[in-house]
């Protein structure tokens, strides 16, 4: 996230219930790896989702303050690199058509946003054995993206309050640190770890949907990135 950091009404015990279920669902995820036979084989892990970014367009030298504005506004103001292209994120969708639909409402509000589509790759994996752990890390990280993603939903729609959004992160950061311990992969670990600190410390302050998007963000970073954290 590097410079580009980023109260609403409680909802009854089944909203807590709720957060508890996440909580511990997302452990139990994350705490799973099978191990695949056939130690010392390659073979080759397919992956193929595709993930929608709203952004907009920056330069090295003004991402700072486009990051600002947009984080100020609302948005995650999350900066990454993609191509040839240098991007501030607002938020990202897991379907084109919801982030087309944000996206004509913000230009009707006069903000010049865009589309930035991003899938993940197959890989070659030099050790057979390995694939499996290797996919449901990949899986677990996208969970708790997606549960991000969900919860900052539930609190700009004032479904969910600070409490039940708060029980829900801390599933998502007791997830990524169960996860950080089952490969020994450290590019990856590391990265999981930067995100799972941030969730501690967000949990420590008042959530905020933007703040979830951000951490949604570069979870899925993560997994669009996965091919130079497993080799």
């Amino acid at each position: 996230m590097g410079g580009f950091r980023r109260q609403l009404k409680q909802n009854g015990g089944g909203a807590a219930a709720f957060a508890a279920a996440l909580a511990v669902f997302l452990l139990a995820v994350g705490l799973f790896a099978a191990i695949f036979s056939g130690y010392g084989r390659s073979a080759f892990l397919d992956l193929d989702e595709e993930f929608y970014f709203l952004v907009k367009d920056c330069e090295a030298a003004t991402a700072s303050a486009v990051a600002g504005q947009v984080y100020h506004s609302g948005g995650a103001g999350y900066y990454f690199e993609a191509g040839d292209g240098e991007f501030v994120a607002l938020s990202c969708y897991y379907s084109r058509e919801d982030a087309e639909r944000v996206r004509k409402t913000l230009e009707e509000r006069g903000e010049e946003v865009k589309i930035v589509s991003l899938g993940t790759k197959g890989f070659p994996i030099r050790d057979g054995s390995q694939t499996e752990e290797i996919l449901s890390a990949i899986k677990t990280a996208e969970t708790c993206a997606r549960l991000c993603y969900d919860v900052a939903n539930g609190l700009e729609e004032t479904r969910l309050g600070q409490s039940e959004a708060k029980a829900a992160l801390c599933g998502v950061t007791k997830a990524l640190k169960g996860l950080r311990g089952q490969t020994d992969f450290s590019r990856w670990n590391d990265a999981l770890y930067a995100v799972q600190k941030r969730g501690e410390e967000l949990g420590n302050g008042i959530l905020f949907a933007k703040d979830l998007r951000c951490l949604q963000i570069e979870l899925t970073l993560c997994i669009l990135g996965a091919e130079e954290y497993f080799i």
